[in-house]
């Protein structure tokens, strides 16, 4: 995992209200996990931004069903800090690069809602 010093990659993941997502991220997902790149140390440090938008449309089956609704986007999540772990030279290993993430429910909350998606996206690019 080579980057230049300023790369940033922010991923938009879209999590239906069954949990479901796009066959593309649960590839990715399998593809990380089964990767074994011994050249992949870096001494770069990208910032990498993962926001999951979920599509509940009642706020009490988007509070019940959170963790369903978010599941893969979070493996998806959980797999691009391990391979940022592992591509961390030895002695970068406490100075992981920076992962922001954003949970949100798109149908309940309009972008602009305190702490939503237009925040969090100004955030992120400062």
């Amino acid at each position: 995992l080579t980057c230049p010093d300023s790369t940033q990659c922010i991923f938009i993941i879209s999590c239906s209200a069954d949990g479901s997502v796009d066959r593309m991220v649960r590839k990715i997902v399998r593809n990380l996990r089964n990767s074994t790149d011994d050249n992949a140390a870096s001494e770069n440090k990208p910032k990498v931004a993962i926001a999951l938008l979920g599509h509940a449309r009642c706020e009490n089956s988007a509070n019940q069903m959170k963790d369903t609704i978010f599941g893969n986007g979070r493996k998806f999540l959980n797999a691009v800090v391990g391979l940022l772990k592992a591509a961390a030279s030895d002695n970068s290993k406490d100075e992981l690069s920076s992962v922001e993430n954003l949970e949100v429910q798109v149908e309940l909350e309009g972008p602009d809602s305190p702490g939503g998606f237009d925040e969090w996206i100004k955030r992120i690019v400062q």
